[in-house]
């Protein structure tokens, strides 16, 4: 897998900019107020390469359907749209006005982030040489009038990059070892396997040594490093109807160096680091925890903790959810109790809807939510230093 890169080389500010940001402007054809769902890149130097910025599958490679008024290639002109799986989620990136039979690759074509697509032309309904360049959430590409289900695709690829050089980082520094058995805790005594290692004999940490509390866990009377600060701490920002930022800016993203993109995995590391169970995420995909669903499986199961059944799942208990079944995790969220009757398990998840329409993993905000056993990929088991859930069915404490 290739590093993600912007598309086009060279400095941005210096051998490339951007011309026309994402978001609403006036039409610079149409002359009428309008929602921009990309943005327009343009560079000085005379043939300027458009290359992938991510890896994926070619889509599309062709011209627009469209037309000017006077018959002429409209719409998008010479595009190539590119399909990739990120963080676990679909987007769908669009390269569009390229110069007419410049293009590199064809319909399903595999890509690395680099391959070069064509060059940055005026075909199209355009008013000058750019690259209009989008990225659209899920596999197929949908035209919005006001921007939703697109993201603001520049400041998505600069979180990506971010991501990787943390991970990157976090891998040379802090290699993960193999996992040292903490001391007996409370999910253990309801079921949980048995400790395989003997723990260190160390002197032991308080929760709130190991992680930077969030004010409302230090007010609240719960007890940091227990499943019921961590479902106290999320319920906080369901019941605050928290939500994301006109840029898809959040204080978990931010917290977690990756802002501006999906956040459901950072929303879970934020509430386990701020509820005084950083120990529980700390290091599985960088120091601070993972931003990845499938990351976040791998690096929770490097740490020592184990799968259970869906039907067996306690509170605190961390949930990741595969809509498509196939066995690739699209969501994550965390366990607050077992409906048997229903079949059901209510979670706190961030970056998903009321339930009422919308993106179920990249909705915008934290909810409680009821989902199918059969939607769930995995349910893993942290290991608490607090005190003890009796059953599946015990809820938060309401504060």
């Amino acid at each position: 897998m290739a590093k993600a890169q912007f598309p086009i080389d060279g400095k941005m500010g210096k051998e490339w900019k951007i011309t026309s940001p994402f978001g609403w402007r006036v039409h610079p054809i149409e002359k009428i107020k309008k929602h921009h769902n990309g943005d327009d890149i343009w560079g000085a130097h005379p043939k300027i390469l458009i290359e992938a910025w991510y890896d994926g599958t070619v889509v599309a490679a062709g011209t627009s359907k469209l037309k000017n008024a006077d018959g002429s290639l409209g719409g998008v002109g010479w595009y190539v749209d590119i399909r990739s799986k990120i963080n676990g989620k679909w987007y769908l990136s669009r390269y569009a006005h390229m110069v007419e039979n410049s293009l590199k690759v064809k319909k399903g074509q595999k890509v690395e982030a680099g391959t070069v697509l064509g060059i940055m032309g005026n075909t199209g309904a355009s008013a000058g040489r750019h690259l209009h360049f989008e990225i659209n959430e899920g596999k197929v590409w949908k035209w919005t009038a006001d921007g939703k289900g697109f993201v603001n695709p520049i400041a998505f690829v600069k979180s990506v990059i971010a991501q990787e050089k943390i991970v990157g980082e976090t891998h040379q520094a802090t290699p993960i070892t193999a996992p040292v058995t903490q001391a007996p805790i409370n999910h253990e005594e309801v079921g949980a396997a048995p400790a395989k290692v003997a723990p260190k004999k160390t002197e032991a940490k308080s929760p709130s040594s190991v992680s930077d509390l969030h004010p409302f866990i230090e007010k609240s009377g719960v007890t940091p490093g227990t499943p019921e600060a961590v479902l106290a701490l999320a319920k906080f920002f369901v019941d605050k109807n928290y939500v994301e930022g006109p840029k898809k800016d959040t204080i978990f993203g931010k917290y977690m160096g990756l802002n501006f993109a999906p956040w459901c995995a950072s929303f879970v590391s934020y509430i386990f680091q701020k509820s005084g169970s950083a120990n529980v995420v700390r290091n599985t995909q960088t120091a601070k925890g993972f931003v990845g669903c499938t990351a976040g499986i791998n690096g929770l199961k490097k740490k020592g903790f184990e799968p259970v059944k869906v039907t067996e799942a306690l509170p605190g208990d961390i949930i990741f959810f595969d809509w498509e079944k196939d066995k690739d995790p699209d969501h994550v969220g965390i366990v607050l109790k077992t409906n048997p009757k229903k079949k059901t398990i209510t979670c706190y998840e961030g970056n998903t809807t009321n339930g009422m329409g919308g993106s179920q993993s990249n909705g915008g905000g934290c909810f409680k939510r009821d989902r199918r056993y059969d939607q769930v990929h995995v349910v893993i088991r942290p290991k608490f230093k607090g005190t003890k859930i009796e059953a599946a069915t015990t809820v938060a404490p309401t504060l």
